[in-house]
């Protein structure tokens, strides 16, 4: 099994737990807990719809789903701005992108 598909199945299988996807997109983060994205690989058969989104509870280690980010092609590396206004993602697909 390649890297790619040792991915996309971990976090299939974690999406698949921790996070349900909605019909209209996102639903909104819980306020309590750290936000948590989870990037998917949507080309993947069985992959995920998006971003996955999350939150995680310090304390106890518990990870609640909260929605998806759905249309998202490929979103594998993800990280914050400083201001936590904006998360940047790079998208795994020929050539490559940044959303």
């Amino acid at each position: 099994m390649d890297r790619r598909r040792f991915i996309a199945t971990t976090l299939a299988a974690a999406a698949a737990g921790a996070v349900t996807t909605t019909s209209a997109g996102a639903a909104p983060l819980p306020t309590s807990g750290r936000p948590l994205f989870l990037g998917t690989y949507t080309s993947e058969p069985g992959g995920g719809t998006g971003i996955g989104l999350a939150t995680y509870d310090e304390a106890t280690g518990r990870v609640t789903g909260a929605g998806t980010l759905a249309g998202v092609l490929d979103p594998s590396y993800l990280t914050a701005h400083p201001s936590g206004r904006t998360l940047y993602c790079v998208n795994e697909r020929s050539p490559g992108g940044v959303t």
